[in-house]
């Protein structure tokens, strides 16, 4: 028979079998909108479910694209997180795309993004053959030019295209300056050259700095080179 809500609220009676003898169940908890992930066709259960996967053969997951839903209850971020991918085909890698941002699974544990409640964010999971050349700095060089002259000659060569930038900092890790470096061609040397003055135009003290080149590729590939560079006075 149906289930009756006894005097004590949070419990249900139940009779079994028409008999006097009844037992006593917790009442099931209200439902409650809860986050909401589906990857694909493939939706998880919206009250309370948090995971969601596909299965794929090797030569299936060498190129796909799968659409990753996003729905909270609560404006505000959700952290995406990946496990198992010492599962990946070898030769292919796995990255969220969300917009002109990609992000390599593998090179981070996880990715968020910012939803509005009741709004279904939207992403990419593609699959994708991993590039033979991948983007390297080849080479990297800082030159100090003689007291009086000042000034620091950055030469450097990469892999395959790029964008590029520079920054100097301290080195505690403070930024001091930001350099543009604008695109870079495939196995071509460029360069670009630092005043040796802070980002508000005053020269720095005389020392030991840290330029950092970052160059990206077109696919959202990141890599960093650190070389140690001396001002003059």
């Amino acid at each position: 028979r149906p289930d009756e809500r006894g005097a004590e609220g949070e419990f249900a009676r139940a009779g079994l079998g028409g008999r006097s003898r009844a037992v006593e169940e917790q009442a099931p908890p209200d439902i409650v909108p809860a986050l909401a992930l589906s990857l694909g066709d493939s939706v998880s259960l919206t009250g309370g479910g948090r995971r969601v996967g596909e299965f794929k053969t090797a030569a299936q997951a060498r190129r796909g694209a799968w659409t990753v839903n996003v729905t909270s209850p609560v404006s505000g971020p959700v952290r995406l997180g990946w496990e198992g991918l010492g599962g990946v085909p070898r030769g292919t890698r796995l990255a969220i795309v969300d917009g002109q941002t990609k992000v390599i699974l593998g090179r981070s544990s996880g990715y968020t993004v910012n939803v509005e409640a009741g709004v279904t964010r939207s992403l990419k999971l593609v699959s994708e053959p991993v590039a033979t050349n991948s983007l390297r700095i080849v080479t990297l060089s800082a030159t100090t030019r003689a007291a009086g002259v000042g000034g620091i000659s950055v030469r450097y060569a990469l892999s395959q295209e790029a964008d590029v930038t520079a920054a100097v900092s301290t080195l505690s890790g403070r930024t001091v300056r930001a350099l543009g470096g604008g695109r870079a061609a495939a196995n071509r040397e460029a360069s670009l050259n630092w005043d040796g003055k802070a980002a508000g135009g005053a020269p720095l003290p005389a020392g030991s700095y840290l330029l950092t080149l970052t160059a990206r590729s077109d696919d959202g590939e990141t890599v960093r080179l650190s070389r140690p560079v001396a001002v003059l006075r």
